[in-house]
């Protein structure tokens, strides 16, 4: 393979240390970018590391302030960017706590558009994007989108639930995801003997839970109030253009008062009309997703709004089931109120699902597990209950495809007109019969799967060393680009 100049470029790393190390070590590459939002890529000083180029994304979140492009907007440029305009949008809750008009949404779109072309265009050549994760703030988004558009490859590190399952994926929602064969694959029968067990946060579903209440319940005092106010001033001088923090200091702390005020709300109407046991009819266990949180947006579609889901189960039930939908207990557990949920207050969603007649609402501080045992069928719009349902032989749906979609036991809804039998199919199987759909999607589908995790907090969980993870990830990688990227020298293959 011809040698060509080769830059790696880690748009998310810098907030992912066990990422840096692996790109770091990557030979055979000319250049290596890490980026982040704020302050320096975290560079190990061990001289057998690759040093890497940071790459500062502050100025791309100021580009909803910049003067306006001058470029005309053609009918091409619109067509091609409609699905980035889409999740774009949905992203922007995570970045303005004041909401945009939709003026400076389209300007602020469109710059992001022009900048990062510009920016990357003529870079393109022996350029590789990669992700830790799905792209989810707005300037990731819109620039996955610029890649494509730009033919730059551009691969998402996609983590399964399996122990260290990793694969590469291609698309901000996934379609047929896992799409691309490992070129070191895990061994199925190695997975299989490790995801017998019960799941660790399962088995800590109370525990988890409990810990939620309590931190839910801690009253805004003086003295809590005095250091969330030095905190918010203290990052706002040091953080000047983070997301976040482009409000002033005490515009914020109005805004935690009111986070406080609508959590406590959503808190005392659970504790009036949500159930604190499992339901005794039949049931599907519904569990809601934390937002806001890439599993929703952009993973999940327009079933970000998990309303959608909800009615559409509602309806396509057995006479005599109900749905148990369970509030995420992050959601109102947090450690302070979390400004990240500022605009996802929840009284709205639970009165939508208490107006349904065969909906039961149950509270956030309930434990996952026993609610999850006693179902006859677990349904998500894009999580990992889904999955936890099947380790436990019990069939489940998805609304969106997912890295387990394959399993006949948790396939994903592609038209709502089809629900109402997938549920009647899904419900008729036996345990025995997801058993064996599970371990035949397994040895089937490992093949995709190779070793790693793609955040310390995953590293931690794992059996393996983190040297171990590290080197598997960057050995994938490489084989990756040298088969489909712009090649690795002859040199970096044969490290």
């Amino acid at each position: 393979m011809t040698q060509r100049p080769l830059t790696v470029f880690g748009a998310d790393f810098a907030d992912y240390p066990i990422m840096q190390e692996m790109l770091m070590g990557l030979a055979g590459a000319d250049t290596l970018w890490v980026g982040g939002r704020s302050g320096l890529a975290r560079v190990d000083h061990d001289e057998a590391l690759r040093a890497v180029t940071y790459f500062d994304w502050q100025p791309y979140q100021r580009a909803a302030r910049a003067a306006p492009d001058r470029r005309p907007v053609g009918a091409a440029d619109e067509a091609f960017y409609n699905e980035a305009r889409w999740a774009f949008e949905r992203s922007l809750d995570r970045v303005f706590l004041t909401p945009l008009t939709a003026r400076e949404i389209e300007h602020y779109f469109w710059n992001l558009v022009e900048r990062l072309e510009t920016r990357f265009v003529s870079a393109s050549h022996g350029l590789v994007v990669l992700f830790a994760h799905t792209p989810h703030f707005p300037w990731h988004i819109v620039f996955f989108h610029v890649c494509r558009r730009l033919g730059i490859p551009c691969y998402i590190f996609k983590r399964t639930q399996t122990p260290d399952g990793m694969f590469f994926d291609t698309e901000l929602m996934a379609r047929q995801a896992p799409c691309i064969e490992a070129r070191h694959p895990v061994d199925p029968a190695e997975v299989l003997d490790a995801i017998s067990q019960v799941s660790g946060r399962l088995a800590r579903s109370r525990e988890i839970n409990q810990a939620a209440e309590k931190t839910a319940m801690q009253p805004m005092g003086l003295r809590l109030s005095l250091k969330i106010l030095r905190r918010l001033f203290k990052r706002r001088r040091i953080f000047l253009e983070d997301h976040y923090y482009r409000e002033p200091w005490w515009r914020l702390f109005l805004y935690t008062l009111r986070r406080d005020r609508d959590r406590r709300a959503d808190i005392t109407y659970l504790n009036n009309h949500a159930d604190s046991q499992a339901p005794t009819q039949p049931y599907v266990y519904f569990a809601l997703h934390y937002q806001p949180e890439r599993t929703t947006v952009p993973e999940a579609g327009i079933y970000q709004d998990q309303r959608l889901a909800i009615r559409a189960l509602a309806a396509a039930l057995p006479a005599g089931w109900v749905l148990a939908v369970k509030e995420h207990p992050r959601q109102l557990g947090d450690r302070r109120p979390d400004l990240r949920c500022l605009h996802y207050a929840r009284r709205s969603l639970y009165t939508d699902i208490g107006a349904l007649n065969n909906v039961r609402l149950v509270h956030a501080f309930t434990p996952s597990a026993p609610l999850l045992a006693g179902a006859r069928l677990v349904a998500s719009c894009n999580g990992s209950s889904v999955f936890e349902g099947l380790q436990q032989n019990i069939p489940g749906l998805t609304f969106v495809p997912t890295w387990h979609s394959a399993c006949p036991s948790s396939p994903a809804v592609h038209t709502l007109d089809s629900l109402k039998a997938v549920v009647q199919t899904l419900t008729k199987k036996s345990p025995a019969d997801v058993r064996a759909d599970f371990e035949c999607f397994i040895q089937t589908q490992a093949r995709h799967w190779f070793i790693g995790a793609n955040d310390d907090r995953a590293a931690a969980l794992s059996q393996r060393t983190r040297a171990e993870l590290v080197g598997a990830m960057r050995a994938e990688l490489a084989g990756l680009i040298d088969d489909s990227g712009p090649g690795l020298s002859e040199t970096s293959a044969k490290s």
